[in-house]
């Protein structure tokens, strides 16, 4: 029973659809509304990732004779250099004080240099006045 009320319901309602009105032609093109969008340029922007690992085609290692710390570095990423190019530099200070070190190192050996040689020349002459030995003159000589 209920199939036969839901299919004379269906055969109303295809019916009823079917009798739709059509407009009159008088002569006129009807006008129809338009949806519009307007397009404007946008910044397209895609950020894409990649793992990996980059590595240069050639690889300089830069070394110094002297250990110190950088202080000024002339070289960029990709930049060709010539024979003789500053490319660092060191910061100073640290060989300014090795060099007074050695400095005063030199003076204190040329003083001890000089004390010796007073000694030997003493030693020479009390060894000639016969007040000390040979052993005295040779260690003097030594130093």
């Amino acid at each position: 029973m209920i199939k036969k009320a839901t299919l004379a319901l269906t055969l109303l309602v295809m019916t009823l659809a079917g009798c739709e009105e059509e407009p009159a032609e008088t002569g006129e093109e009807i006008t129809r509304a338009v949806k519009t969008h307007l397009v404007t340029k946008t910044e397209v922007s895609t950020l894409r990732r990649f793992p990996s690992v980059l590595e240069p085609a050639e690889l300089s290692t830069l070394s110094f004779e002297v250990g110190g710390a950088l202080q000024e570095v002339e070289l960029s990423i990709g930049q060709l250099v010539n024979k003789g190019d500053i490319l660092v530099r060191l910061d100073p200070t640290a060989l300014e004080i090795q060099l007074e070190n050695a400095q005063a190192a030199v003076a204190a050996a040329e003083a001890e240099f000089n004390n010796s040689a007073k000694a030997l020349e003493r030693q020479t002459q009390l060894l000639e006045r016969g007040s000390v030995t040979q052993v005295a003159v040779d260690t003097a000589q030594t130093d």
